[in-house]
């Protein structure tokens, strides 16, 4: 099923706010009231229906043209003026991120600037705030008395870019009640015209009263047939509450999320985050993956609407999950604000004198996944850890270094990025998980000519320019090979090559510094500097530590993560010592 918004192209948004909507709007426009306005509403119908031009006639002087300026161009639409003093009501999407808005009246030429007061994109409403008074007001007719089969006229503006601004006056009858339709919950389907344009203009019944919100229809069926006259507006009675409180200047559901919903990997990539938004004050950036809303995971902008009324987003607070790189970050929204942090990790150690993919997938069966693997001549050590946001992982293991690289430059998986690469004992270790938080990766390999460009500093250095950071790194015949993504949340990230007998040193600094080592990997005999370390500012991990230990032991593994409750970030060993990054 294929639907129009019928005045923008995209509705995945709960960012705007009132405040971005009049950056550059007169300032004679009215200031919000201290109450919200009282709406004329019907209380029992006129006796005699009236003719649809006596329709048209009554709602004219109430119905009027929105232009509003984005970024991205104008929108247009239709908007009900409700107040005498110049409150109207309009779709949110006809205004959705607007930075000016202009009324036209019927048969005026010239415009009235009017601020946001109120929005709900998850109700598709707005009320905006007309400069003057003196207005002939709507009168909200009782939608629960509709029936099907009645008459109704829909009024607005369509396609005012092709025929021209002017007033438009269709009938048709009401098809089905109470409908649900993506976010609406109690919409009005007619066969009345609806087009682009008359989002946000009334639906009447035929005593001039407005029972109906204009606000979508359907275009084409899920299998792609055509159809027509398959409208939707919003109940009156449905919309009057709502609009109630928007009037107020309260913005309902509002998080300052903008994201799109990526149809090839089914992810939902966070594109935009309103300044002084809860999402910014959780510590939300752009980038990172949207995973669940109360611990429900969902796909469309709809399913997250339904998620957070469901939760009372309005009454109580409502957890949020992304995913930053390979970390899966949890806070809280709503009517409080809880910072994002890391859940609880469950993590253990596995010493694996068998490497091989079958005892590796075993561990993955008991919902554990690999975050780090380090090899020291003789013993392959593997760190599992369950909470950390990977929905399920594939695990190559070759049996060649160059293979190793032929083949993480011929995988293409949807939904699978490389996020750990291990070499020891001849083989090439790959681990893919899905779920993780990038969005592009690009695998940069260093060889040993020409000398002294053994590690691939310059194209390194762009990617990290252009937005990328280091996730992954290994070294092994005489090559590095440096997995760089987008998507990771390590801004700012730098790197070093560092000599063994400075590593304490250089890991100790670090921490007192607040850097975090998003990164560690030993080097063989042939690639300069031994160490190779990633690091940057991570505002949602506690300090680091290091522990430099000739063997890991259980009651190494016990001291680290057992007796402190700490994260084991990264294991690796050189020159039979092995290195544990926790925290």
């Amino acid at each position: 099923m294929q639907t129009d918004e019928l005045a923008s192209d995209n509705h995945s948004t709960l960012a705007t706010t009132p405040e971005s909507l009049t950056e550059s709007l007169s300032s004679t426009v009215n200031e919000p009231s201290t109450a919200p306005p009282t709406f004329t509403v019907a209380v029992t119908s006129t006796p005699a229906p009236l003719s649809i031009d006596d329709v048209y006639q009554k709602l004219k002087s109430s119905t009027v043209y929105v232009y509003a300026n984005t970024p991205n161009g104008a929108l247009t639409g239709t908007g009900i003026i409700y107040t005498s003093n110049g409150y109207m009501v309009t779709n949110a999407h006809v205004i959705e991120k607007a930075t000016n808005i202009r009324i036209y009246p019927e048969g005026s030429s010239s415009s009235l600037a009017a601020k946001v007061l109120g929005v709900s994109y998850c109700d598709d409403l707005a009320v905006l705030d007309i400069e003057g008074d003196g207005f002939n007001p709507a009168t909200f007719g009782n939608s629960d008395a509709l029936k099907r089969g009645e008459e109704v006229v829909a009024i607005g503006y369509p396609l005012s870019h092709d025929l021209g601004v002017d007033l438009v006056v269709v009938s048709g009858q009401i098809n089905r009640l109470n409908a649900q339709i993506e976010n609406l919950e109690s919409a009005i389907q007619t066969d009345a015209p609806i087009n682009p344009g008359n989002s946000g203009g009334p639906l009447a019944n035929l005593y001039g009263e407005v029972v109906g919100i204009n606000t979508t229809r359907i275009n084409a069926t899920s299998d792609g047939q055509r159809v027509t006259g398959v409208g939707f507006s919003i109940a009156s009675n449905f919309a009057v509450p709502i609009l109630s409180q928007l009037a107020s200047g309260r913005s309902l559901y509002w998080t300052g999320i903008d994201f799109q919903f990526d149809r090839k990997q089914s992810r939902l990539p966070i594109t935009g985050v309103e300044p002084n938004s809860p999402a910014e004050s959780i510590g939300i950036i752009p980038g990172d993956l949207l995973i669940s809303i109360n611990k429900h995971s969902f796909q469309t902008f709809y399913e997250a609407c339904r998620l957070l009324k469901e939760a009372g987003y309005e009454e109580q607070s409502v957890a949020f999950e992304v995913m930053r790189g390979q970390n899966k970050l949890t806070g809280e929204m709503g009517k409080h604000i809880l910072p994002l942090s890391a859940p609880p990790v469950v993590q253990k150690v596995e010493h694996l004198p068998d490497f091989s993919e079958v005892e590796i997938t075993k561990l993955l069966k008991q919902n554990f996944r690999v975050t780090d693997i380090g090899y020291d001549g003789a013993n392959w050590i593997v760190v599992l850890s369950q909470n950390i946001g990977f929905s399920d992982q594939k695990i190559k293991i070759v049996e060649d270094y160059l293979e190793l690289e032929e083949f993480l430059n011929s995988f293409i998986e949807d939904g699978y990025y490389i996020t750990d690469l291990a070499y020891g004992d001849g083989k090439g270790v790959a681990v893919f998980s899905r779920g993780a938080g990038f969005v592009k990766q690009e695998i940069v390999s260093g060889r040993l000519f020409p000398p002294g460009q053994l590690f691939p500093k310059e194209k390194v250095d762009e990617l990290l320019q252009e937005g990328y950071a280091i996730t992954s790194v290994v070294s092994g015949d005489e090559r590095w090979l440096v997995v760089m993504s987008t998507g990771s949340g390590y801004t700012g990230q730098q790197y070093e090559l560092i000599n063994h007998n400075d590593l304490s040193d250089k890991l100790s600094e670090l921490s007192s510094n607040h850097q975090y080592v998003t990164l560690i990997a030993s080097s063989n005999r042939w690639i300069g500097a031994p160490w190779f370390l990633a690091y940057t500012k991570m505002q949602t991990h506690g300090r680091q530590k290091h522990l430099i230990t000739p063997v890991v032991s259980e009651d190494v593994i016990d001291t680290v993560i057992g007796r402190n409750s700490s994260i084991i970030d990264a294991i690796q060993a050189l020159n039979d010592e092995w290195v544990i990054l926790f925290r």
